[in-house]
């Protein structure tokens, strides 16, 4: 595992020069893996341009050349990438207590979150009942009074229509996965891999199964709970296996590498998030997160701006559609459409560093303070 962690500082140094080679040290100490941070990044920019094109076409298949811009499955990435993370440090025996954790998770992902609620209730006080040309997937979104009702389940992180903000109902889950995940990880450590793998799949089919019944709402989100859920099992197993893989994958022949790329491209851009072959998308994140690592696109994403896009990746993702609906509420018909887009995407990456370094990073700094103490008592080690 500690192999696998291990960063090419030299590398950065001579690509992006040493006062940011300063300031990424700073802000990611430890072993923390910064081209899954700027995977991250890259997941959340494909996000702002998903919903771009689906204000104005649905969300109909785009063409196959911009499939790596407004294709793909970057919340499956985001779950995944979620369950690899958290549990390195469990893997490692680096832990905190339970209370450390939920409380540092609270102000990483809770505190952000409701402040962008906020800024989205702000902003669509002034532009409700918009009445424009664009999709009915648009007009989900910003139709419905802003009542205390609407507000405290978005604040609650139910998922409900209508909506403040269409990116709100992943959050749910992330949260929900953080109460229980410490728990998940000594579950799987107690099976073999194997055993583990096959306790992830009996988990995603029960929730796929529930979820395919609409008739039941309880059991439906039980069981959207249950198949995300799994998405987050596989990256933990994942992690869990890490030296593994690696030694795998670099025993691996180059011409059996691209073959394998194959299905992971297709698995992740060609495959939606339903219908029978909608589990395999997972799988091929799973895949993704490998050739991340262990190839050489590791050394595209080690660079400034894919980790610069890692940075602020969570308050874009959280801004993104506050700004898209703003945007063409006010601008559209006004300018050209590539100019609308263009705006949109300045001002969601101003905003998305203007919230990480004002509300999102002090947030997390004062997690770690207040838990400081209770941090140092990490719990005891487990088997890898």
């Amino acid at each position: 595992m500690i192999a696998v962690l291990e960063l090419s500082r030299k590398a950065r140094k001579a690509i992006v020069g040493e006062a940011i080679e300063r300031q990424l040290s700073q802000r990611t100490p430890g072993r923390r893996i910064l081209a899954l941070d700027a995977l991250r990044g890259l997941a959340a920019l494909s996000v702002v341009f998903i919903h771009f094109h689906a204000a104005f076409n649905e969300f109909a298949r785009p063409h196959w050349y911009l499939l790596p811009i407004i294709g793909g499955n970057p919340v499956t990435l985001f779950f995944v990438l979620s369950g690899y993370v958290l549990s390195i440090p469990y893997w490692l025996g680096k832990q905190p207590s339970y209370s450390v954790f939920l409380v540092r998770r609270f102000f990483r992902i809770y505190v952000p979150y409701a402040a962008a609620v906020l800024i989205a209730i702000l902003v669509a006080s002034r532009l409700l009942y918009s009445q424009l040309p664009v999709t009915p997937w648009f007009y989900r979104t910003w139709q419905s009074p802003l009542t205390w009702s609407l507000i405290s389940s978005q604040l609650f992180t139910i998922d409900t229509t209508p909506k403040i903000n269409t990116a709100f109902w992943s959050l749910r889950y992330e949260m929900e996965m953080s109460v229980v995940f410490p728990a998940v990880c000594w579950t799987i450590s107690r099976l073999r891999p194997w055993g583990a793998l096959l306790a992830t799949i009996v988990v995603a089919k029960a929730g796929f199964i529930l979820y395919n019944h609409p008739e039941h709402p309880v059991w439906q989100e039980f069981g959207a709970a249950l198949a995300y859920g799994s998405f987050f099992l596989l990256g933990a197993i994942l992690a869990w296996k890490s030296e593994a893989v690696a030694r795998l994958y670099h025993k691996t022949p180059k011409w059996l590498k691209y073959l394998c790329l194959v299905p992971v491209i297709i698995g992740y851009f060609g495959i939606g998030h339903v219908g029978k072959w909608a589990a395999m998308a997972p799988l091929a994140c799973c895949g993704v997160l490998v050739f991340a690592q262990h190839s050489r696109i590791s050394r595209l994403l080690d660079t400034a701006v894919p980790e610069y896009l890692g940075r602020i990746s969570y308050s874009m993702y959280l801004l993104h559609a506050t700004v898209l609906w703003a945007t063409v509420i006010l601008l559209y018909g006004k300018v050209p459409l590539l100019v609308l887009g263009l705006l949109y995407c300045a001002v969601t990456l101003v905003i998305s560093h203007l919230s990480c370094v004002l509300i999102e990073e002090p947030a997390m700094r004062f997690g770690k303070r207040v838990t400081a103490k209770g941090g140092a008592k990490t719990a005891r080690t487990h088997r890898a």
